[in-house]
């Protein structure tokens, strides 16, 4: 979805932990640290065929204190393949590479709502994601949340111009 939806440097911005109260929320799709090998995704050419390799590599993380928020520059290599060639084997097309700004919140209480500085550190990362999008009205904010507990709330913050709200 990041690489059919932005045209340039894209922002995902995660209100949702990976864990909460114990229990998974969602998958881990992002590198977690430094010495994190490269994540590679192939399965994709299996199960919906469309000859799509992703590798994300991780280039910085850092942790923004005043947003509360583990700030991941990835870098998103994208191979697409032709048809496999006679012997089976497939076919390089088209490489393509992105930058993708990663924001995991760290300051959304399991079960309630951000208060006192976590709300601060919330309009914090507001303004963080906006200033790492590029171009705001060619890439959309990607905003990963658990519908249940962040949608009611996150409705009245402003993501830039344009968002997109994945539900987890």
């Amino acid at each position: 979805m990041v690489y059919e939806q932005t045209r340039g440097t894209g922002v995902i911005v995660m209100l949702t932990k990976v864990t909460e109260g114990g229990r998974e929320k969602c998958f881990q799709y992002f590198p977690v640290n430094m010495d994190s090998p490269p994540t590679n995704y192939d399965h994709a050419i299996e199960e919906f065929g469309d000859n799509i390799h992703i590798s994300l590599d991780l280039m910085s993380l850092t942790y923004n204190e005043a947003a509360r928020t583990d700030v991941r520059q990835v870098v998103m290599t994208i191979t697409e393949y032709g048809p496999p060639a006679s012997d089976g084997e497939r076919r390089e097309k088209k490489i393509s590479k992105r930058v993708i700004w990663h924001l995991l919140f760290r300051g959304w209480p399991d079960w309630s709502v951000p208060s006192g500085e976590d709300k601060e550190a919330l309009l914090a990362l507001v303004q963080l994601a906006n200033e790492l999008n590029s171009n705001d009205i060619t890439n959309p904010l990607i905003v990963s949340l658990n519908y249940r507990n962040h949608a009611q709330h996150c409705k009245r913050l402003i993501f830039g111009n344009r968002f997109i709200v994945v539900q987890v």
